[in-house]
């Protein structure tokens, strides 16, 4: 039972990520489809891990991409202000993480690693997709 609710959990965390769009809800990305079907495919304990971990792999990845796209499509003040962004951003990714891995260090079940990856997940997919909003942006301009 305990398994059901953290992979319940994990989808949850990624799907309704805080700061997320309405819009982008109703889209389900393939990395969370990945995701999603890798943890079907093996819902034990150590198999959601597994899938929870590629798949902050694959959003860090995205992040990276989607952050090269739009700094080449900056002008040089709106691209040192997106560094200097990045830079904050990664200060606080770093902050949030240990207040994480701290939070559930404690906590009884080998379930709770996948949450904490899942909530990981979140932060990543938040900002990849905040990145993804601006390219947009500047694409209906």
């Amino acid at each position: 039972m305990k398994q059901y609710f953290a992979i319940i959990g994990i989808i949850l965390v990624v799907l309704f990520s805080p700061g997320v769009s309405s819009a982008e809800k109703n889209i389900i990305d393939p990395i969370d489809k990945e995701m999603e079907d890798c943890i079907i495919k093996d819902s034990t304990t150590s198999g959601m891990g597994t899938c929870a971990l590629k798949a902050l792999e694959s959003w860090d990845k995205e992040l990276n991409v989607a952050y090269g796209q739009l700094s080449r499509k900056l002008d040089k003040i709106t691209k040192d202000n997106l560094l200097n962004s990045q830079r904050k951003w990664i200060e606080y990714r770093d902050r949030e993480y240990k207040f994480i891995d701290n939070f559930f260090y404690n906590f009884q079940g080998s379930m709770y690693g996948s949450i904490m990856i899942g909530e990981k997940i979140g932060i990543v997919k938040q900002r990849t997709l905040a990145l993804r909003a601006y390219m947009y942006y500047l694409t209906i301009k």
